[in-house]
């Protein structure tokens, strides 16, 4: 159709995906595993609009608040998010990386993930999105992530 998006191809990249909410608001200040859970989360809701899967998903860095405390949860996180996606399927495979900072911006955020996503499908409009996140429940969410 004339009036149809574009279809593209290529590499989406983020910059940062943070446990943040309504007018920049910290979900579950310094909570380690809650914010996580929020953030694999929203990586869902954009793999969704770009009509990409986990196993689209080239590289991921995890930039972590006091990783001497926070990191293995991270790690954890981080392997069942890439395990759930089917479980008749094998292990998501990406290139993975975990950084110790001192600080995010804004404070409290003690988590932050920048992914590299293979985009084969995505409709140009899907792109320009403001903060994909889920509204739903962060129990709600986390199940809907197995």
């Amino acid at each position: 159709s004339p009036l149809a998006p574009p279809s593209i191809s290529g590499t989406f990249y983020s910059s940062a995906i943070l446990a943040t909410g309504p007018n920049d608001k910290v979900i579950s200040e310094g909570d380690v595993n809650e914010q996580t859970q929020f953030i694999f989360a929203t990586l869902n809701a954009i793999l969704s609009q770009l009509n990409a899967t986990r196993s689209d998903i080239l590289a991921m860095s995890a930039h972590v608040v006091d990783i001497h405390k926070n990191g293995e949860h991270v790690l954890a996180a981080h392997q069942g998010y890439m395990e759930n996606e089917k479980r008749e399927c094998p292990r998501s495979v990406c290139a993975w990386s975990m950084i110790g900072v001192s600080g995010l911006m804004p404070a409290k955020c003690v988590v932050q993930l920048e992914v590299k996503v293979m985009v084969r499908r995505g409709m140009m409009t899907n792109l320009i999105t403001d903060r994909p996140a889920p509204r739903v429940p962060l129990d709600q969410a986390a199940k809907s992530s197995l």
